[in-house]
């Protein structure tokens, strides 16, 4: 049987990582990706958001439909819609191929 723990829209996350997370930084997990709430240095744990809407850097040669699943590049720091990358979430509003930014609900 299960027992509910929390909402899940925020999870307990340590950096082990040598440099500081930063707030709105996107942390790559295995299968998905969430946001730092605020700065985790390294060896400390804080807040990762797994949910809601937020702007994040795009690849700039792709176009993306409303609803398109989008994927985390974690070494080029910004959406794609490339399969095969970390699952980030899906484009809130559609977005022209030369547009830095997109909106990706987690």
């Amino acid at each position: 049987m299960a027992r509910y723990v929390q909402p899940g829209k925020a999870i307990e996350y340590t950096n082990a990582g040598e440099e500081t997370i930063r707030y709105g930084d996107v942390v790559a997990l295995t299968n998905c990706v969430g946001v730092a709430a605020a700065d985790i240095a390294p060896g400390t744990t804080g807040v990762i958001e797994l949910s809601g809407v937020y702007e994040m850097p795009a690849d700039t040669s792709a176009a993306f439909t409303q609803g398109q699943k989008l994927y985390w590049d974690a070494s080029g720091k910004k959406v794609t819609a490339t399969e095969g990358d970390i699952a980030a979430g899906i484009a809130v509003e559609a977005k022209q191929d030369s547009a830095a930014v997109a909106l990706v609900k987690l």
